[in-house]
């Protein structure tokens, strides 16, 4: 027996937005269930509506703590402006805290065993934040005196919205953090002897050229085509066109994506 695992954020979720009955998580659109049915597979996925990419090494870590059986995983990168903030109630930093502290699951439907994340556990809170466009500031430029920095400096005195957006998610501090969990992915399924596929599920997901800052990704294959693009060039429509919330994409998709483009990820030729 073996198992695929799947780590994404609402589009893994089965995660829409109903107008009558609300938010909804782990229907129908959900690839990584369908993959499992299609291809009478045990399946493991590990999603949360809004995920960040920083969350996924934990996820990765805290699966391979608690199976053995795991033969192939695919990582579904998401947008670069989603992060994490945190409390602690002890105001502690969490010295000993486990990959799987706020791991909600297993929920099983079948084959398939679903994780998410709590928020909030007794002592300690997690958050999936964004950066929000109503929040958004134009740039209103960068002047620095390494002579005078002082606590009127302007960077010190701007909203932290404004702050996280420019002076961090658009910089190359972004850029090297992405590498860098990439680069502990790679190594955690090397340790386990698994390969790994990083994909992205469409075009305003940004996978960058180069994704070897930290060194090469031995156990990895790079899609750098979307879903996306895939779907439009295989069957001749825009996923952007059916949705059932203006974000979420329908069963239609998602079947595609399990029977046509995940087989298509595997053929690619490895990092």
């Amino acid at each position: 027996m073996s198992r695929t695992l799947f780590i994404g954020d609402s589009h893994a979720n089965g995660y829409y937005e109903d107008p009558e009955k609300g938010l909804l998580t782990w229907q129908d659109n959900n690839y990584a269930e369908i993959y499992s049915k299609i291809n009478n597979k045990s399946v493991v996925v590990y999603s949360q509506p809004g995920a960040c990419n920083k969350k996924y090494p934990i996820w990765l870590r805290a699966m391979f703590d608690r199976y053995n059986d795991i033969d192939e995983v695919f990582i579904q990168t998401t947008y670069w402006n989603r992060y994490l903030l945190a409390c602690s109630r002890e105001l502690d930093i969490g010295d000993g805290i486990k990959p799987n502290h706020f791991s909600d699951g297993p929920n099983i439907k079948n084959d398939v065993e679903r994780w998410t994340d709590f928020r909030t556990t007794e002592n300690y809170v997690e958050l999936v934040e964004q950066c929000r466009p109503e929040l958004f500031e134009q740039f209103k430029g960068f002047n620095y005196d390494d002579r005078n920095t002082t606590a009127d400096w302007g960077p010190f005195n701007e909203k932290y919205a404004y702050t996280k957006l420019w002076h961090e998610s658009i910089t190359h501090l972004q850029y090297r953090e992405y590498c860098g969990d990439l680069f502990i992915i790679d190594n955690l399924c090397r340790d386990y002897g698994v390969n790994w596929h990083l994909w992205s599920i469409n075009n305003r997901v940004f996978i960058p050229t180069y994704y070897d800052f930290y060194g090469p990704l031995k156990n990895c294959n790079v899609c750098i085509t979307s879903a996306e693009d895939f779907i439009s060039k295989t069957h001749g429509y825009s996923i952007e066109d059916r949705t059932s919330d203006g974000e979420h994409y329908l069963y239609d998709t998602h079947e595609v994506i399990a029977k046509d483009f995940i087989p298509f990820i595997k053929n690619l030729t490895k990092t």
